[in-house]
């Protein structure tokens, strides 16, 4: 079956009627009533019945066009794809912080030229602060970064959220049995050196929070905007930390312990306020969250958007290392 034919498929499911689907697709009726029944025939089953004067899809007819719009939106996706060839890359310029942002434009960089090869991702790197200011200022379409509150001209798309843990270097305490269920109570750790986030980043303030929800104001050995430095101080054995629990790893150096009264970080893009998603960052939401999609303890923030988002690029895909779709 050509592509022209699965054209007029569709036309007569869309329309309902054979007169006004040949009229649709500029053919005669009788061609296209002998099309259908050619293919009716072909098939051994009944695509269509009438009800209430309508052509109305049977379960095969439903079948059949679910199947007759992919190869359609492949064709089109292939169209745009050549044509793309001949248009000049246009960057995206990204926000993003340094090792967490570089992963993940690596990761989600040859999936996105695949679909829109006409784009170029550039990263611009910073901490949280410094990207929120970058939003404000026009310098970049977009950042990924944590939620914090402030008073600039941006807005927060929330993607997902994630879990935070107790860090701690090994010789302060075994490691817990059974990781998911095994809790901790974090006044158990109150008297330990702690090394922490800075109090404008996001992570800082959520830790602070938690800290002083315990009653618990521990002594800071040493404070950065980068978790990675704060966990690389934690395995130098300086003190103790709360860390997003994707940095957890396997190290004799440190141990990692879940909390009795969990805490939260929320990701997601920082535009200017009214920004409106060209397809290219729409499909870039995808990816960031088809990236995290099985993920243990990391939550997905439900929104009309987010959800919209999902069902339009389901049927583009991507691949990860980590088995993506």
């Amino acid at each position: 079956m050509n592509l022209s034919q699965l054209r007029f498929f569709t036309a007569i499911a869309e329309t309902g009627s054979l007169s006004a689907a040949a009229r649709k697709m500029n053919v005669s009726q009788p061609a296209l009533s002998k099309y259908l029944s050619e293919l009716e025939q072909g098939l051994g089953l009944k695509l269509f019945y009438r009800f209430k004067g309508k052509m109305r899809l049977t379960a095969a007819g439903c079948v059949y066009i679910a199947s007759a719009n992919r190869i359609l939106e492949i064709e089109q996706s292939t169209i745009n794809t050549i044509q793309n060839l001949n248009t000049v890359n246009q960057p995206l310029y990204i926000g993003g912080t340094p090792h967490e942002g570089e992963e993940t434009i690596a990761q989600i960089y040859p999936i996105l030229k695949r679909v829109y090869p006409q784009y170029d991702l550039r990263l611009i790197e910073g901490y949280t602060q410094f990207l929120y200011q970058l939003i404000h200022n026009g310098e970049a379409d977009f950042a990924l970064t944590t939620y914090l509150q402030t008073s600039l001209d941006v807005e927060f798309l929330p993607l997902f959220e994630q879990e935070l843990v107790l860090c701690v270097p090994s010789y302060y305490r075994p490691p817990p049995e059974d990781f998911s269920s095994a809790l901790v109570d974090l006044q158990d750790f109150a008297k330990i050196p702690f090394v922490a986030m800075n109090l404008d980043t996001s992570i800082g303030t959520v830790s602070r929070q938690l800290l002083e929800s315990e009653g618990i104001d521990p002594l800071i050995v040493y404070s950065s905007d980068s978790s990675y430095m704060v966990h690389e101080m934690i395995l130098a054995g300086a003190g103790g930390g709360l860390l997003p629990i994707k940095m957890m790893r396997e190290t004799s150096r440190a141990n990692y312990f879940r909390l009795k009264r969990t805490a939260f970080v929320q990701y997601g893009l920082i535009t200017k306020k009214n920004h409106v998603f060209c397809d290219a960052e729409r499909y870039i939401i995808y990816l960031l969250l088809k990236r995290e999609e099985g993920v243990n303890y990391i939550r997905f923030c439900q929104s009309p958007q987010v959800n919209a988002i999902l069902e339009e690029h389901d049927h583009l895909g991507g691949a990860f290392s980590g088995g993506l779709l």
